[in-house]
């Protein structure tokens, strides 16, 4: 008794002065934090409550480090605060970079972090930028607070009171662990209120031990989606509920001349964070940042309800292109096993496809994602006249958006035979920490801009306190002028069309909750009849059916297909405001959360209707928000059979128009069954090299077979099928990868179910010489499990 009486008075004061600790970064949350979120106003009492969540990691934290010190004193017949310190260490550290993440971001980090590789973490951290003196000196002095004052408590006396309070509240902060999170309907105030670490615990709690209900995949629940949520209800039912047939008549045809010169090139722009309200004359843009946009909304198509799929970059690609239903939860498609679709790019053969971005194109996958569409040219060399030291400084993201335009202007020369094209460009210069170069002069022009402009008091505090970034949008918009000056010039302008939109909203001014996926699209061309503003919603997924239709109707001779597996339907040319469409929408943590629902938008659980300038008004219909609660999950089910269980495009139509060249079989049969003695072996050799050779440009390698389950975690679990390319000549492993088997079915617990393991190479560059490369193929199983494959069969196929 003696012992532990001895150690909670050497405890107390450190709790008290951690608890002080997390006092000061709440009241440096409430010093960084906007006024309002989401014309939320940020309540007081939001605070107080919230110093009670901190008041509770404070508690578990000398608990849990009390309890530590107990079972080392037995060891060391000596209390050693060592466990107590290091926790409380780690907690404040943690706890400052997660409350610097909420006032950047407005919003909780949620599992999203662990979708990140580390080279991803490290590049959306940005350490360069945001390792500032302020940075590292202020949690270095909360950790000497937190010390300093713990020290000195150690002088002072508590009574026997105190001490039987702070024992009886480290018990009851056990108990109240379950409760750590509050999740009410106050989505904006229980941000607000919840300990930021403690939350982020949570969130990893579920991540590793929670039981995803998602994985327990019953077909008879789709039956229970409303039609809205299908392309083409007549064919729901089927196996591949995507594939419908496009309409026999295109809506962009009725606005644009067709070209005597042929199929028209085809432009793609897509812009940082861009927010509708940048665009135009409206409220909430005083200053009119990007003037060229302005002016080329009044000689386009131009829609500015235009709804991103995702709060994130990850999905414009597979959206926009190639129109696929959202991802399973807390995963990006650029990076899982990719289920079997089409692309813009990979339908339009006769068009050279050229990618475009300044950053790294292995961030988030991007190049692997552009490869599987066999995309002909990817910018991964850049000439000595472009640079990434923006203003004296290394930009980390890469190149701005001014050298990435001039960089596709350079390669027209080596393409200048390849007509037409499909060029599409993702820009980078207004993310954070917003690199740009003339960074002083176009923040002087912002000032100039606030001082001639009719703001209110609110927007011009927050236009001087966001200056930079409203700078970067200054200059995006001049890089995209200058682009289309250059552009003009060209031979191929006027049979160009150009789309622009963003990849997500923005969060500045933030008006309210549908923002973040409210962007502007423009269709802009020369062969334009008219232009025209349409306020219907539509969405990145309606990007890819609408210019295929218009090319396949306009344009016969490129024998487009009819039939598509897009999740998503041809633009809607209302010219009035109106919503006929059902849009789940993904939040900031990977998981599709969101919906539109016609005219209503059910947002963390609380029901809004969408009036006129999306506008939100709430609405108290607890039968209405349940349905959507109920048809939300159903969705991802069906979006997780669509992807899991490769149910987009079967096999064969796939290859149809997916896959371009000529095809030859180059191996087709049987796998004997992996016996016992071979199926703990590490590496499962399955056949013998194959030689690239000259003219080849895709290799793609299929296995099929059985396998027996008990469980999913069993499938995850499985073995690999991997692949090494080897330059055959002083031996080096120029390409590797591995690759996840893939369920054909429905999981049937206990019972042997069919799988799939595929992967396409694009062998374009390895193939410029005959067989000085060679592709190795075999199973890995790092430990060593013993492994059953059944009825396996292997094929094998070179695309000349």
């Amino acid at each position: 008794m003696n012992l532990l009486k001895s150690i909670f008075k050497r405890v107390l004061p450190y709790f008290l002065s951690f608890f002080l600790v997390l006092v000061i970064s709440r009241i440096f949350q409430m010093i960084m934090e906007p006024d309002e979120i989401f014309r939320t106003k940020i309540k007081t009492e939001y605070h107080v409550k919230g110093m009670l969540m901190d008041l509770l990691l404070a508690l578990l934290v000398s608990a849990t480090g009390s309890v530590l010190i107990i079972l080392s004193s037995l060891f060391f017949r000596k209390i050693h605060l060592f466990f107590l310190h290091l926790l409380a260490i780690i907690a404040i550290l943690c706890n400052y970079a997660l409350t610097v993440y909420f006032v950047k971001t407005n919003q909780l980090l949620g599992d999203v972090f662990y979708q990140l590789s580390y080279s991803e973490l490290t590049t959306s951290a940005n350490l360069d930028s945001n390792l500032t003196f302020f940075s590292v000196t202020f949690p270095v002095a909360l950790l000497c607070i937190y010390f300093f004052v713990g020290f000195r408590l150690r002088k002072v006396r508590f009574n026997k009171l105190v001490f039987i309070g702070f024992v009886s509240l480290m018990s009851l902060s056990f108990i109240a662990y379950p409760w750590k999170v509050i999740n009410s309907r106050d989505y904006v105030g229980d941000m607000v209120i919840n300990n930021k670490l403690i939350a982020f615990i949570g969130v990893s709690e579920r991540h590793f031990f929670g039981e995803n209900e998602l994985d327990r995949v019953n077909t008879s629940v789709f039956k229970q989606l409303d039609d809205s949520f299908f392309p083409d209800p007549s064919v729901r039912d089927e196996e591949y509920s995507l594939i419908h047939e496009l309409k026999p008549q295109s809506e962009l045809g009725n606005y644009l001349n067709k070209s005597s010169k042929g199929p028209p090139n085809i432009v793609i722009i897509v812009v940082e964070s861009l927010s509708t309200f940048l665009i135009g004359n409206n409220e909430n843009n005083p200053c009119h940042f990007m003037p060229f946009l302005d002016s080329l909304s009044k000689k386009s198509l131009y829609f500015p309800n235009f709804m991103s799929t995702c709060e994130r970059t990850h999905n414009v690609l597979p959206a926009a292109l190639a129109s696929t239903p959202n991802p399973p939860e807390k995963e990006f498609m650029q990076k899982e096993e990719y289920p079997r679709h089409w692309s813009l790019v990979s339908l339009l053969d006769p068009y050279y496809s050229r990618f475009y971005c300044g950053v790294d194109l292995g961030f988030a996958n991007m190049n692997e994602f552009m490869e599987y569409n066999q995309v002909d040219y990817q910018v991964h060399s850049w000439e000595p006249q472009f640079s990434t030291e923006t203003n004296g400084m290394a930009n980390f993201w890469g190149y701005s958006d001014d050298q990435l335009f001039e960089k596709s202007f350079v390669d027209d020369r080596k393409h200048q035979q390849k007509q037409p094209k499909l060029d599409i460009f993702l820009t980078i210069s207004t993310h954070e920490p917003f690199c740009y170069p003339n960074k002083k002069q176009y923040i002087a022009r912002v000032l100039k801009k606030l001082m001639h402009s009719r703001c209110t008091i609110r927007q011009r505090e927050e236009i001087l306190r966001l200056s930079e970034i409203y700078g970067s949008y200054l200059f995006t918009d001049d890089a995209l002028k200058n682009y289309f000056q250059k552009a003009s010039k060209k031979s191929t302008y006027d049979n160009t069309i150009f789309f622009i939109f963003g990849d997500h909203g923005n969060p500045l001014f933030p008006r309210n909750e549908i923002q973040k996926y409210q962007t502007p699209l423009f269709i802009f061309s020369p062969l334009l009849k008219r232009t025209q503003q349409f306020h219907a919603i539509s969405s990145h997924n309606d990007l890819a059916p609408t210019i295929l239709n218009y090319l396949r109707i306009n344009y016969p001779e490129l024998e487009l297909p009819k039939q598509v597996p897009f999740f998503g339907k041809e633009i809607s040319f209302e010219k009035r405001f109106i919503c006929k469409r059902t849009l789940p929408l993904i939040t900031l943590d990977c998981e599709t959360k969101h919906l539109i629902y016609g005219n209503h938008y059910q947002y963390e659980g609380q029901l809004y209707r969408i009036r006129k300038g999306m506008k939100l008004t709430p609405v108290n219909d607890p039968v209405l928000n349940d349905r959507l609660t109920g048809q939300l999950f159903a969705f991802r089910k069906l979006a997780q059979y669509y992807h899991e269980n490769d149910k987009i495009l079967p096999r064969e139509q796939f290859q149809r128009f997916a896959r371009k060249g000529k095809k030859t079989v180059l191996r087709k049969d049987f796998v004997k069954t992996i016996i016992h003695d071979q199926s703990r072996d590490q590496f499962i050799k399955l056949a013998a090299k194959i030689r690239i050779k000259k003219g080849w440009k895709a290799l793609e390698v299929e296995l099929t077979g059985e396998i027996f389950l008990n469980n999913r975690k069993e499938l995850d679990e499985f073995v690999r099928l991997c692949y090494a390319l080897e330059r055959i000549k002083k031996k080096k492993m120029v390409r590797w990868d591995d690759h996840r088997p893939k369920l054909q079915d429905p999981l049937q617990v206990k019972k042997w179910n069919k799988i799939t393991y595929s992967f396409c190479i694009d062998v374009r560059k390895y193939s410029l010489e005959d067989q000085k490369y060679e592709l190795v193929y075999y199973l890995f199983n790092p430990q060593k499990n013993n492994v059953k494959l059944r009825k396996g069969m292997i094929q094998v196929v070179a695309w000349k």
